[in-house]
Formats: C-alpha cells, sequence, structure tokens
C-alpha cells in the first residue's frame, strides 16, 4: 500500500467511502505500519534478503546487492545518523583462502587472507553520517564452526568513505576462494539505528 496524497476536500461534496478508505484508512496505515499497537517504534528493515546467493570457482562474485536510495539518510534527526548492515553466510569446509569484500558506494573493506576451515560467517557493519557527503564505516567479519562456537580469523576494518548520502549508494557483498569452492550468503539485512 502506497501513500496517497491528501484529497482537498470541497464544501457540499458528496463524500463516498471509497474516498474516505483511499485518503483516510490507507494513509493512517501507511503511517501506522511502523508503529506497534502500544505506540512503540518497531525497527523494520530498510533492506532484507533471505534468498541464497553463491560464488564457485575462484574469481570475485557479488553476492548480494541493494542501493540504498538517495536521502535515506539525511541528518535531519540526528547529525550522526547510522545504517546498520548483517550479512550471514557459510563458506565450504575448506582451509583455504577466502575474500569477503564489503562496498558501501565507493569504499571497499576486504577480508583477506582468511584460511580457515570454519563453515559459518557473519559481517556487521556500522555507516555512521559525518557529514552530507561523508560517513564512516566500520565492519567486522566473525567466523563460526559447524555447532556455532567463535572460529579464528576474525577482523575488524574501518575506513572513511566519501559518499554523498544525497545520491544513491549501492551496498554490496562479494566473495572470492583461493581455489575451487564456494562462499554462499544467507541473509543480508540493512536497518536505520
Amino acid at each position: 500500500m502506497a501513500w496517497t496524497s491528501p484529497r482537498t476536500w470541497v464544501p457540499q461534496e458528496t463524500v463516498t467511502s471509497t474516498m474516505l478508505n483511499a485518503h483516510l484508512r490507507d494513509n493512517l496505515n501507511v503511517l501506522k505500519t511502523r508503529i506497534a499497537d502500544d505506540g512503540t517504534l518497531r525497527p523494520g528493515p530498510l533492506f532484507a534478503d533471505a534468498t541464497d546467493h553463491a560464488t564457485s570457482g575462484t574469481g570475485e562474485t557479488d553476492l548480494v546487492s541493494w542501493t540504498m536510495p538517495a536521502g535515506t539518510v539525511t541528518g535531519v534527526w540526528d547529525t550522526n545518523e547510522q545504517i546498520h548492515i548483517e550479512i550471514h553466510g557459510i563458506c565450504t569446509n575448506q582451509a583455504n583462502g577466502k575474500t569477503i569484500r564489503l562496498y558501501v558506494g565507493t569504499s571497499t573493506l576486504a577480508f583477506t587472507a582468511v584460511a580457515t576451515a570454519q563453515t559459518q560467517w557473519l559481517v556487521r557493519a556500522t555507516i555512521t553520517r559525518t557529514g552530507a557527503s561523508t560517513q564512516r564505516i566500520k565492519a567486522s567479519l566473525e567466523f563460526y564452526n559447524a555447532g556455532g562456537t567463535s572460529g579464528s580469523g576474525n577482523q575488524m576494518l574501518n575506513a572513511d568513505g566519501t559518499n554523498a548520502f544525497a545520491s544513491s549508494m549501492v551496498i554490496k557483498v562479494s566473495g572470492q576462494m583461493a581455489t575451487a569452492g564456494s562462499i554462499t550468503s544467507h541473509m543480508f539485512a540493512a536497518r536505520r539505528v
């Protein structure tokens, strides 16, 4: 359901249920979508993708991508407005080099030379607005064993970006292995913090 520009009512006009539904009920539903019945704000995702995307072979392959619409981060509510991103996936259980890259507009954070046999991985990133065309990006890569226990090879990276929030910005994750194998993303979610 989409927002409908409110009608300008005129005197002596016959109001129908269709008009009221479109201009009152439907618009109120649009406004309420992120507000729970108790009045609290639900932090729904800006974007979510739970489809499996996999690499094969040794070349870099885009796993998942989202184009953040222009104006998503404005700084109106908070100068240091943030977007939080989580990407979860698995690797084939091979102890060879794996590279997982996070792209935020023109900035690249590459988690490289990861040689572990862990099967699960998680990238967490926070993009903090520091200006209309600047941001600080903090990202971590965590590996987990098949049983869910923390693995080795965990890393944290930082970058300062120069992407304009007034323009759309592509945020994506790619995977690459040193030998034939597979890196799969299972879930990508972006939320406003």
